[in-house]
């Protein structure tokens, strides 16, 4: 749900990202970050964060939905992706090679 994201063995929380973050921040150990996260209430992990900051996230959901699934297989019974990711797959095949030409702003 918000506030955390599912790893097969753990999960990470939004409150341990915020900390870890902003002493990274603090300790100037970058110059820009960039998060893409494809994640049901993916959105709950950066809506806190200071602008000052210099993080970009881009996330598949807000921190009130789920992401949502969009290629399904039938053999497996299973759904292989979901439309954000195969967005962001589609809109780099389309502009490659010249990824020069795309920015996150």
């Amino acid at each position: 749900g918000p506030g955390a994201l599912g790893f097969p063995s753990d999960e990470l929380h939004v409150a341990d990202l915020t900390k870890t973050l902003e002493g990274m921040y603090t300790e100037k150990r970058y110059k820009q970050m960039l998060w893409y996260v494809e994640a049901c209430y993916s959105g709950s992990m950066f809506n806190k964060l200071s602008p000052n900051m210099n993080i970009t996230a881009h996330t598949a959901a807000n921190e009130e939905e789920s992401s949502y699934a969009c290629i399904w297989d039938d053999e497996m019974d299973v759904y292989l992706g979901d439309c954000w990711s195969l967005n962001w797959m589609n809109n780099t095949e389309q502009i490659f090679p010249n990824l020069e030409t795309e920015t996150v702003e």
